[in-house]
């Protein structure tokens, strides 16, 4: 669970402090109908209104918050109404009069439209303040009546962050920062136990952090929470909501990848994913969802495995049903040794249905740790579980063992979804087999591959990660995708090509498998 701040401002409190607030006015439109220009009215009697994700961003008193909003979603506005709240909360209600806040951005000028905003609300409310506005420097914005301050921050030297504990930190168009000044943001509010909001949208992004913290911010166990704020639900701008004929205008003339990332918050997968077909969707879920588990007892279970030492150890519990893989559970390890793999798996409730397991060729090697992998495996899983286990080892090809789990990803997706995000010309007439070998994911298998918390810490996941190589221009370059952060991805493309064969049709009379290595010991 997110990290909960002890003091922060009830929703009561701040729809108070929001109603005393003069309406907004809507934006000048022409009528379609008449041709008229229509003057922008006041929306409403009085009070600023928050909707949607606006409500629950500025309600939630998590430490760490991360609200990326599409186009003209006021992401800004909610950065100036977070430190305006906090300091009316703190002031008013707590007797706090010497609290600090912080506006960092990548530049002095990037952080400007949050003072601007808190600037209005303070003036709207009738809160004695002075702001100091220098051109290329920071600006400061204080009280006669107190020491509190508001100071905006560049993120170009991360250490210049001054010494002070900060209350609060807005980090003003995240994605163009450095993650390093997310850090060193979450350092500056240690002391005071404070916190930190990021907001900005997914475009002109510093490096993949952004995005794919996002995607780690939406699972449980995260040390903060993601929101997306859509455009419409900015009624300042777009007074009809979602249904505001600009909103609509700009979905019929846009990819809906392109509309889900500029104008509802959500980020896109990037271009140069290897696993581009890997989707929360559509591969992750229960086998029994309606009794919340997927494990089966009377089915064998099957370990599909990618061994690591100076990198991830990855162990995935497979169970199958027809022609679709389940994985079950994964036990992913950075810093294990194979025994410390063979004795966390056989403490699984699905250890006792284990018969065989399949691995990486290079499992065969002995090397400086001690004896080969296979060998630990086939000696120790019996002292733990009693049980013996068939060890498989084959050569994979890098192409087919890739094909193989990209083709049994794809045909987990419903077809008609297929075809929108992968064939938008219509050149294919069918795009998914259901029948043919597919890979299903179960909750508890997920965050290796999806992001969430694994091994006591966030991960952003495989499928998040794993990337083709790109030249500067961002042109995909190689066929061959960068050897990292594919650990577990290579312990499906192993188990895959055993289980399905290449391009899904296994052939056994072809000698394409290899002998157990336990029966040529035995």
């Amino acid at each position: 669970m997110a990290e909960k701040l002890a003091d922060w401002a009830p929703w009561k409190f701040i729809e108070t402090v929001l109603s005393k607030h003069p309406a907004p006015v809507g934006p000048d439109y022409v009528n379609l109908e008449t041709g008229e220009v229509v003057v922008g009215q006041k929306l409403w009697e009085h009070g600023i209104r928050l909707q949607g994700n606006q409500r629950a961003v500025m309600s939630d008193p998590s430490r760490f918050v991360q609200a990326a909003g599409g186009w003209r979603a006021g992401k800004s506005f909610m950065g100036g109404l977070k430190v305006y709240i906090d300091f009316v909360w703190r002031y008013t209600q707590r007797g706090v009069k010497d609290d600090l806040w912080g506006i960092l951005a990548d530049s002095y000028s990037m952080a400007q439209e949050e003072m601007r905003h808190l600037s209005r609300l303070l003036s709207e409310a009738g809160i004695p303040h002075d702001m100091r506005m220098p051109e290329n420097a920071a600006w400061k914005l204080t009280f006669p009546f107190c020491g509190a301050e508001v100071v905006t921050l560049t993120a170009s030297d991360v250490t210049k962050i001054a010494s002070r504990p900060y209350r609060g930190i807005v980090i003003a168009e995240a994605a163009q920062t450095v993650r390093d000044a997310f850090e060193n943001a979450i350092g500056r509010v240690s002391q005071t136990r404070g916190w930190v909001f990021l907001e900005g949208t997914f475009e002109n992004t510093r490096g993949p952090w952004y995005s794919l913290q996002a995607e780690a911010w939406s699972k449980p166990g995260a040390m903060g929470v993601f929101y997306s704020l859509p455009s419409w639900e900015n009624l300042v701008v777009y007074p009809g909501g979602r249904q505001d004929p600009e909103i609509l205008a700009r979905e019929r003339t846009m990819t809906p990848e392109r509309f889900a990332e500029k104008y509802a918050g959500m980020p896109t997968k990037r271009s140069d994913l290897v696993m581009a077909y890997a989707d929360e969707r559509w591969h992750v879920q229960h086998r029994y969802p309606n009794l919340g588990f997927s494990y089966d007892p009377d089915v064998p279970v099957v370990l599909w495995s990618d061994p690591g030492t100076s990198h991830a150890y990855a162990t995935f519990a497979v169970q199958m049903w027809d022609n679709v893989a389940w994985l079950i559970d994964c036990v992913y390890r950075w810093g294990r040794t194979a025994e410390d793999i063979i004795e966390e798996c056989a403490s699984r409730p699905w250890a006792a249905n284990v018969g065989s397991a399949i691995m990486d060729f290079a499992a065969r090697q002995r090397n400086a740790n001690g004896p080969a992998v296979i060998e630990q495996w086939t000696n120790l899983w019996p002292k733990h579980t009693g049980n013996r286990i068939y060890v498989h080892t084959q050569q994979v090809p890098l192409g087919p063992g890739y094909d193989i789990h990209k083709r049994a990803l794809l045909n987990g997706w419903p077809e008609e979804e297929a075809n929108r995000t992968f064939n938008s010309d219509q050149k294919r007439r069918i795009l998914v087999d259901p029948k043919g070998p597919r890979i299903m994911i179960s909750p508890d298998a997920a965050a290796p591959l999806f992001g969430g918390l694994v091994d006591n810490q966030e991960w952003a996941g495989e499928y998040n990660l794993h990337r083709n190589k790109k030249n500067r221009e961002g042109t995909i370059t190689s066929d061959e995708p960068i050897d990292q952060d594919n650990d577990a991805i290579k312990a499906i493309n192993y188990g895959a090509y055993w289980t399905f064969g290449a391009a899904g049709a296994k052939q056994e009379y072809a000698n394409v498998v290899s002998v157990p290595w336990e029966l040529v010991n035995a």
